[in-house]
């Protein structure tokens, strides 16, 4: 008896090449999976996911209450709020926090996940991702502090910025030198 297994073969191809994409994907954004089985309250998370959260790779998976005793204590109170209502009204859910690490060390975190129904209409599963955007959070900062002390020299030394376009058209100027210019 013979059988085409030319299209099982193709469509398995695609699959594989689909989450290979998917997995550097993720790699390269630095983005881990966390999938949370509803009924169990067991959390199964990757490498990345638990980097994320300060903690070594383990394979096995851990009760969503020591997630949630990870995140900050002033962060805690609306980041459950957000996910009952989410897992409630089955709508999307996008979050920032700060989660404190083994260590002591506090870091920023996003994620992003939703809740995935079986066939039968039933939600038995949340499925997410995270990412430790602490770096981020620290150039932003950095950012900031050094645009205040720009703006603080600016405005009381004799010096003056201005902004001219790539073709040489003057856009604006500001500081304390500008003044006797009017």
């Amino acid at each position: 008896m013979w059988r085409d297994v030319t299209a099982e073969r193709e469509a398995a191809t695609r699959l594989r090449e689909s989450e290979a994409r998917l997995s550097m994907a993720l790699s390269a954004s630095e983005t881990g999976v966390v999938t949370w089985d509803l009924t169990t309250g067991l959390v199964q998370w990757d490498e990345r996911s638990q980097a994320a959260f300060g903690r070594p790779y383990d394979l096995s998976p851990v009760h969503v209450e020591s997630l949630f005793e990870s995140i900050h204590a002033e962060d805690r109170p609306q980041i459950r709020a957000a996910t009952d209502e989410a897992l409630a009204k089955h709508t999307p859910l996008a979050l920032e926090y700060r989660v404190v690490w083994p260590d002591g060390s506090v870091h920023n975190i996003t994620s992003a996940g939703s809740t995935v129904a079986n066939a039968q209409g039933e939600t038995l599963t949340f499925v997410g991702v995270v990412r430790d955007v602490t770096a981020l959070h620290l150039a932003q900062s950095e950012l900031h502090y050094k645009t205040l002390v720009l703006e603080r020299l600016l405005g009381n030394m004799p010096m003056m910025l201005a902004r001219f376009a790539p073709d040489g058209t003057y856009l604006e100027s500001t500081g304390q030198a500008c003044r006797p210019l009017g």
